[in-house]
């Protein structure tokens, strides 16, 4: 039966309220350049062509999504709505997976699986619940990405998927949710390659608290076994970009100027609430909280040594660590170029969920004071979520935002070419 006063009914009503948000734009924002190549090309390829890029080598074609895409379409027809069915679903499956991470404190949560310290039995604030909440889920530029029909927003489903059970697996250190972490994880990477920097670094940090802690070489081998699956799946599409130059569209100013400006850029969307200067004190906002995350990580260690590792905060934390430095890395091996934009979205959900779970960290032995510090970082997070919901266009691709209006205005001064385009297609 379902208690209707509960935190976990209002935490998932308030969920299905910006569900249906993402469903109305996915109905009325106008189709992107990018979106339109997926489905309109790709989508429509063969189930060989599209896994093996042996048509057209193009990063554009995010493999798993690109084969979501071609099972609603084949069932439902081809319609805005359908071919961002894939990133809707992938809104739900982020978001239950972001508040069992975050909120993971009723009876049937988080701390009979593990997760969560008995010390942390009791519940949290819904304030600070909510803004722990609302840090992971309610940023603008991240949610466009659950209404149009790209890779990026399933990619980072289907990696908080991973990291909820890589937390799982440190605290009952059991076979099975290794195996679902390292399954997500491929996922991931199968959805949209730039989360291969994720995944890497999972699988070593994983790696190395089996054979420090556990010894389990049947661990191991899960974590090998699911690697070698996706280098296999993996293998042609990305030989086929190298040999086609595909990695050349990104940056190579160095990870800070490419990758966390431009991220940083597109998570404002566009804002000016302090003129010219909003940006800069975003930054300056985003990194003294990466900052504070990091001390108390190190405080951590100092107390509880290696078993800090198994603090979900200390563990989140360094697993953003460790996918930038892969990331960095794999610039001077492979010379890569760095992530910008919308490549670099999945590491918002990376660097959100340390600070969030710092909040239920010390929340117990600081209620009051946490209190006050989570209401007066909820309210600018809130208010800039709700001045910039819109059902007409996305940040990324604004200039697609008037196709809908030029389509009709065609439409109604030139009927018979519309009806040769509709032919044609």
């Amino acid at each position: 039966m379902i208690n209707y006063k509960s935190k976990d009914f209002s935490f998932f009503l308030g969920g299905f309220v910006i569900l249906v948000y993402l469903i109305v734009r996915a109905v009325k924002v106008p189709m992107t350049c990018d979106e339109v190549k997926t489905c309109l090309e790709y989508s429509r390829d063969s189930f060989s062509q599209i896994v093996s890029y042996s048509r057209s080598a193009v990063p554009n074609n995010h493999i798993l999504h690109t084969l979501l895409v071609k099972f609603f379409t084949n069932i439902f027809g081809m319609t805005a709505l359908v071919c961002r069915i894939p990133n809707l679903l992938g809104f739900i499956v982020y978001f239950y997976f972001s508040y069992k991470i975050t909120n993971g404190f009723n009876k049937n949560g988080l701390i009979d699986n593990g997760l969560i310290d008995n010390r942390q039995k009791n519940q949290a604030s819904v304030i600070q619940s909510s803004v722990s909440l609302l840090l992971l889920v309610g940023n603008p530029y991240f949610l466009d990405f659950f209404s149009l029909a790209r890779g990026y927003g399933l990619a980072c489903a289907f990696m908080m998927s991973s990291i909820y059970f890589a937390l799982q697996y440190l605290k009952t250190q059991k076979n099975k949710p290794i195996f679902f972490s390292a399954l997500f994880g491929v996922l991931s990477v199968y959805t949209n390659f730039t989360t291969l920097n994720f995944y890497v670094a999972l699988c070593f940090l994983l790696g190395v608290f089996i054979i420090i802690e556990r010894k389990n070489f049947f661990q191991l081998a899960i974590l090998f076994a699911f690697t070698v699956l996706l280098a296999a799946l993996s293998f042609l599409p990305i030989t086929r970009m190298r040999a086609t130059n595909q990695f050349v569209f990104w940056g190579n100013k160095g990870f800070y100027e490419d990758t966390f400006k431009s991220l940083t850029d597109s998570l404002m969307y566009g804002s000016s609430y302090f003129g010219a200067h909003t940006i800069a004190f975003f930054r300056i906002i985003a990194l003294f909280l990466l900052f504070l995350v990091g001390v108390f990580c190190v405080l951590d260690f100092r107390k509880n040594k290696l078993l800090a590792y198994q603090t979900p905060f200390v563990f989140a934390f360094i697993l953003l660590v460790t996918t930038v430095v892969v990331n960095i890395s794999q610039y001077y091996i492979v010379h890569t170029p760095y992530l910008q934009t919308r490549t670099a979205l999945f590491f918002f959900p990376l660097a959100a969920l340390p600070i969030a779970l710092l909040f239920s960290n010390l929340y117990e032995k600081n209620k009051k004071i946490l209190n006050v510090v989570a209401l007066v970082a909820g309210l600018p997070l809130a208010y800039h979520f709700f001045s910039h919901i819109n059902t007409h266009s996305c940040y990324e691709w604004w200039y697609d935002s008037d196709t809908k209006k030029v389509l009709k205005y065609l439409e109604k001064e030139y009927p018979r070419l519309t009806n040769f385009i509709a032919w044609k297609t």
